[in-house]
């Protein structure tokens, strides 16, 4: 799991997952903040979503049943504080 905490809810940032599901049905779960939870079937390659307004973000890789995931990087970058008020709320 990764998790975040602390973050300005006035900047926008970038979440980027890196993997490749070896085998089983690979689950990526995000949490953001208070929004409901997102789940996503891991696909080889990139995972990249922007994600506005949140002050803490979650993310899980999991499956129903035993599973192999390789992990080749989870990052987050600060995006700027120049967050348009109408994407504030915005969930991902």
């Amino acid at each position: 799991m990764f998790d975040r905490d602390g973050l300005s809810r006035l900047a926008g940032y970038r979440l980027r997952i890196d993997g490749v599901p070896v085998a089983g049905n690979v689950i990526l779960r995000l949490d953001v903040g208070d929004r409901t939870p997102v789940w996503i079937h891991a696909r080889p390659g990139v995972e990249e979503r922007v994600v506005y307004g949140a002050s803490a973000i979650k993310v899980w890789i999991y499956a129903d049943l035993p599973f192999t995931y390789d992990l080749r990087g989870l990052t987050l970058e600060n995006c700027g504080s120049d967050v348009p008020p109408e994407l504030s709320s915005v969930s991902i």
